[in-house]
């Protein structure tokens, strides 16, 4: 996703995009049907006379996409366009490159997303596709793991939605307190607002008590790290089938080390005397109010700090900063999991948090929470900042001097002569030489020719044999 700072460049050329094994032979046309629902998106441009529709792939589904196109073409007689490379991420639906096609109405995103919510400016159909799994597989695995008796969940990745429901229905008669949850589409309501909703999947459960006394199992990987420091005290069984592994892991110790990892980055925002606001987004819902939300956070707490819009975010970029001592991130939650991952570990100078984090260093408990009620020894961590909104203006602390838990100096607020705390972002002019000025101090110079040619060779420069 990103090279380091130190090399040539070379990673970026030579990288390879990882394929979902077994997903479709070319000459295959029943199964091009199925994968990519194309039925289910022939109806809905019909449906809603579409005579634009932009298509969004991933990397791995890019080689099929001019097949796609073609069959959508022939099928509805509206055009088609393929969107460029996403910006930020390809699990949201990219609504600015869409705007670059003229009268577009329509996006359909094909492959895994985040289902964070965006503008609305367009209708979306959401294709999660249907990659090859191993049922007969997944299923023995599962038998052999649990018992009959257990308080099971199942949650997945977005593509797994299919194999899901199946494996439900072949284990419902063997397992009868087994349950499954569904998913959260953008744009669709909820029938039960009780139930708990985490990161796009809605449980069957309406209590954090019964969550905490339900094991988990996860069948993929992309949204788990989400999961598991949003529901830190459930059990996770995890099953990845592009790892082809042959049994169920556990991820206990895992949950243990995020919540550590992220204890540490709350203390180092606290210790930072510059913060950078990272735009990883230009159409998650919301995002500009959660960047005046920092704002706001940072000015009551005496913070420096930029704004930074840099598209596409690398070591290479960030390196130019080096007066800032932290980033927050405000994006895509699944982007976001990357830049906090030990994958990224060592390739950043500075560290990448997340608002939440902010709120945990800078807000009272309660302006933090989600609001609800529980009876578990660990907290939550919430990297889905879409609750914050809702919970108003942020109920900043009272900024006192304290002890660094990572240095172990004093950290102390800068005091006026007057007894007011200094605000961090004072305007800072630089004033040029001003030709207009009556009396100069400064003696104009005469324009003289410069050097010319090139760095390693300038014409005054004598050439090396």
């Amino acid at each position: 996703m990103s090279t380091s700072i130190t090399g040539d460049g070379r990673a970026a050329i030579e990288k390879k995009i990882q394929t979902v094994s077994g997903i479709l032979e070319e000459k295959d046309e029943i199964r091009w049907q199925t994968v990519f629902e194309i039925e289910r998106c022939v109806e809905w441009i019909r449906d809603n006379s579409f005579k634009k529709v932009c298509l969004q792939f991933p990397d791995e589904y890019l080689s099929f996409s001019p097949r796609i196109l073609d069959l959508l073409e022939k099928e509805t007689e509206s055009r088609c366009y393929i969107l460029a490379d996403s910006t930020y991420g390809s699990c949201c639906v990219d609504e600015k490159t869409a705007h670059h096609v003229p009268d577009a109405e329509g996006i359909i995103h094909f492959g895994q997303s985040c289902l964070t919510p965006c503008s609305n400016r367009f209708k979306v159909l959401y294709i999660f596709t249907k990659p090859h799994v191993d049922l007969d597989k997944m299923t023995k695995l599962f038998s052999e793991t649990f018992e009959s008796d257990n308080q099971i969940v199942i949650v997945y990745d977005v593509i797994y939605q299919c194999v899901a429901d199946l494996l439900y229905k072949s284990l419902q008669p063997s397992f009868p307190y087994l349950k499954i949850s569904c998913l959260s589409i953008p744009g669709a309501k909820i029938s039960d607002t009780s139930l708990i909703v985490k990161h796009g999947r809605v449980f069957p459960i309406d209590t954090l008590q019964e969550m905490d006394d339900t094991v988990i199992f996860y069948i993929g990987s992309r949204a788990l790290p989400n999961l598991l420091l949003a529901l830190p005290n459930s059990t996770f069984k995890v099953y990845d089938p592009l790892l082809s592994s042959d049994s169920i892991s556990t991820q206990t110790s895992s949950i243990n080390k995020l919540i550590r990892k992220r204890n540490y980055y709350v203390e180092k925002v606290k210790d930072a005397t510059s913060v950078g606001i990272l735009v990883g987004t230009l159409v998650v819902q919301n995002y500009l109010d959660v960047i005046e939300r920092l704002k706001t956070i940072l000015r009551k707490v005496h913070k420096k700090f930029y704004v930074v819009s840099i598209g596409e975010i690398n070591p290479c970029k960030l390196g130019n900063f080096m007066d800032i001592d932290c980033f927050i991130f405000v994006g895509c939650p699944e982007v976001v999991n990357y830049y906090i991952s030990d994958e990224s570990k060592g390739q950043f100078f500075q560290p990448i948090v997340t608002p939440y984090d902010v709120e945990l260093a800078f807000c009272e408990e309660n302006s933090a929470s989600d609001g609800q009620p529980s009876t578990s020894h660990q907290p939550e961590y919430m990297i889905d900042w879409a609750f914050l909104i809702e919970k108003g203006l942020p109920v900043v602390k009272d900024v006192e001097d304290d002890v660094s838990l990572i240095t172990g100096g004093l950290r102390t607020t800068i005091v006026q002569d007057s007894g007011d705390k200094t605000s961090a972002n004072q305007v800072i002019n630089w004033v040029g030489l001003d030709v207009n000025e009556e009396s100069p101090s400064t003696e104009f110079g005469q324009i003289h020719q410069g050097r010319s040619g090139i760095a390693s060779l300038y014409a005054d420069e004598p050439k090396v044999s």
